[in-house]
């Protein structure tokens, strides 16, 4: 509530003061109805779509328009015989049709999902209860729903939900900073500090799906390490910035080092020489273990690379495996390039300067699926697993290694990485 001067109309018969509350957030609840199972299949159930801070003024009481848009796990408020009752309580804002999501994760590692997207624009009030009911069948699908019925917030216990969490800082004796992430929230806090310093690291510590986020277009990095822990970042639309960059970085890294970090199924829609990973220069740059599978790059005149140029930088064990994609845009001086490969596309498009220095790496762009050994200092093979061999000689002293892909549908894909056991 605002402040406000008290008179005699806010005094009871006793003289206590009478002060009127009311909600200023709204409630969503989301009743789901499971056919044909005896039990609850939902593991958890995450609200998108929806914007999750906004500024409290208190000489007014009100708050202003709810930005930054953020994934909410529900609280599950009552179990019934096949009817289960979820809620959250929202910021006050309009929430445009096919924004809202209802996914339901039906395992615990949140791998098996099922999402609802809510037809219609829907307008969220403070001080006011929301109910979408939905039906579920026994294999998750949801059954489509286009109004919400609207009350009173009742007087019941809430117990909230769960706001995805963010990024986990730390600072080194030097003053370096990192933020360690988990969720889709902090990798978005991260892109949005480095674009103001751009030297803070980066450590994932999960899996991430960046589905239905804009990422910004971060300008540049120096000596940043983004260590991706071995893990997976999906669907990451790429977009344009202001100069022009387009990428995970996108503009230019100076003496950074990125390993252990896949990006699936990301998206460029722009037409000049882009990079996935960095969208102009890797100036003194080295990535380990980082890969690039699948994606969506449009109809292109110029190519698309896991760098769009590189200078005096190294590339181990990398790979890229996604339809007219190379590793390399354009290469200009120093670079040398142990134990990658590519299919659908070239480990380099264009040589601007320097032949780099090729070590057990190999590509595959012709139809008739033969392996082409770059440089003089790869051996030629005549299928991936001599390729394997080749590229783990040079790879001595790592604790990884290549090895054949064991998802023989995977034909895009020949070769994965593994990591040693030790004792």
């Amino acid at each position: 509530m605002a402040p406000k001067t008290i008179s005699a109309a806010d005094l009871d018969d006793e003289k206590n003061i009478k002060v009127n509350l009311a909600h200023l957030f709204a409630k969503l609840k989301v009743v789901v109805t499971v056919n044909g199972v005896p039990y609850n299949p939902i593991k958890s159930l995450v609200i998108g779509g929806t914007k999750t801070q906004a500024h409290f003024t208190p000489e007014t009481g009100e708050l202003s328009e709810a930005t930054n848009e953020a994934t909410i796990t529900a609280y599950i408020e009552d179990e019934e015989t096949s009817t289960y009752t979820y809620e959250c309580i929202l910021l006050p804002q309009t929430v445009e049709a096919n924004t809202l999501t209802v996914t339901a994760y039906l395992d615990e590692d949140r791998k098996q999902e099922k999402t609802y997207t809510h037809p219609s624009t829907l307008t969220l009030q403070g001080n006011t209860q929301y109910t979408l009911s939905l039906s579920m069948d026994h294999e998750g699908k949801f059954t489509p729903s286009s109004s919400v019925s609207v009350g009173g917030w009742d007087n019941e216990d809430i117990e909230g939900g769960e706001l995805e969490e963010g990024a986990i800082t730390s600072k080194d004796d030097e003053g370096k900073i990192t933020y360690t992430v988990s969720t889709a929230r902090g990798l978005l806090e991260w892109a949005k500090a480095v674009q103001e310093d751009n030297d803070i690291n980066l450590i994932l510590t999960e899996d991430i799906d960046m589905k239905g986020k804009t990422w910004p277009a971060i300008d540049g990095c120096n000596y940043v390490t983004i260590d991706g822990g071995g893990h997976t970042i999906s669907n990451l639309t790429l977009t344009e910035g202001e100069t022009g960059e387009t990428g995970l970085i996108g503009n230019i890294c100076y003496r950074c080092n990125i390993k252990d970090l896949t990006l699936l199924n990301p998206s460029i829609t722009k037409e000049l020489y882009v990079g996935v990973f960095i969208g102009d220069f890797a100036s003194d740059c080295t990535m380990e273990n980082c890969h690039v599978i699948g994606g969506t790059f449009d109809d292109r005149k110029y190519p698309v690379g896991l760098v769009s140029t590189a200078d005096g930088s190294s590339f181990i064990a990398c790979s890229v495996t996604s339809s007219n994609m190379n590793l390399i845009s354009r290469t200009v001086n120093n670079n040398n390039i142990t134990a990658c490969y590519v299919t659908g596309g070239k480990l380099v498009d264009e040589e601007i300067g320097g032949t780099p220095t090729y070590t057990a790496s190999y590509y595959q762009e012709s139809a008739d699926g033969s392996i082409t050994a770059a440089g003089n200092e790869s051996t030629p093979v005549t299928d991936w697993g001599e390729a394997a061999t080749q590229m783990n000689t040079a790879l001595s002293g790592k604790n990884y290694e290549w090895v054949e892909n064991p998802d023989k549908e995977d034909t895009d894909r020949p070769l994965v990485i593994q990591y040693k056991t030790t004792d």
